[in-house]
């Protein structure tokens, strides 16, 4: 049986056209998945933050108001926040300072403050309608 060398064996015929057709598809391959990486990496999508921001609804359990210095209770869920505050009614009712104490549960169990800046504005605004109320 006498062996032919590949490149005059029928089964594998390497002709110009069909190299040059194969060379083009691999082009054509590689500039495609070249330009599929550049569209999914041009605007890579939004990272997310841990900013999460949730509409707080206090309510005025009960407050003490004096003229100087004022005590309340707030109600978050089933959560009780303590607060002594300062007001100042000249031109309109706005809280000046405002202390928050020990939070409990509705069982009485204490928790460490976990309230926010959003909080203690929504924490204020309660106290400046709860006090515009009374009024």
């Amino acid at each position: 049986m006498e062996q032919t060398p590949i490149i005059s064996n029928p089964a594998f015929r390497f002709t110009v056209g069909a190299v040059c057709v194969w060379f083009a598809a691999t082009i054509a391959i590689v500039f495609a998945l070249v330009v599929y990486n550049n569209k999914a990496t041009a605007n890579p999508a939004p990272i997310p933050t841990n900013d999460f921001v949730f509409a707080s609804e206090f309510e005025v359990v009960g407050a003490h108001i004096l003229p100087t210095s004022s005590n309340a209770l707030l109600k978050l869920g089933g959560f009780y926040i303590p607060v002594k505050f300062s007001f100042d009614t000249d031109p309109d009712v706005s809280i000046s300072s405002l202390e928050i104490g020990e939070i409990t549960d509705v069982n009485g169990k204490s928790y460490n403050d976990f309230t926010n800046r959003q909080d203690h504005q929504a924490i204020n605004s309660a106290l400046v309608a709860y006090i515009k109320e009374g009024q």
